[in-house]
């Protein structure tokens, strides 16, 4: 939510600035990115951590594997529930744990100014 108001915010900078130098406009971008960034840092570990907790399974004494978070999802590749899940989280995980390389290769685009 508070990326969506960075860029929210963002656009209507932009869209105010229309007629102003092109400078002025890539530092409204530069400065989007740069809370977009400072946000996702803050949040990366606590989201990280929700989002394979989710995908921690529990074995019961029958044997059976249940999501910890909803008993009801059994953890098997024969529970339909279980493989949309799957479907929709791990793609979903896989972006937000590339976060840290778009972090890396912001700094190595701006390497040779920081130097």
């Amino acid at each position: 939510i508070l990326i969506g108001i960075v860029w929210i915010v963002y656009g209507l900078r932009l869209a105010c600035a229309r007629k102003l130098r092109r400078r002025l406009r890539k530092r409204i971008l530069q400065e989007a990115i740069g809370y977009t960034l400072l946000v996702t840092y803050l949040v990366l570990p606590t989201v990280a951590q929700v989002q394979f907790r989710g995908l921690n399974c529990l074995t019961l004494e029958s044997g059976k594997m249940y999501l910890r978070v909803d008993t009801s999802i059994e953890c098997s590749s024969s529970s339909a529930d279980y493989r949309l899940l799957l479907l929709v989280t791990l793609p979903l995980i896989f972006v937000y744990q590339a976060i840290p390389l778009i972090w890396w290769s912001r700094l190595r685009h701006s390497s040779k100014r920081l130097n």
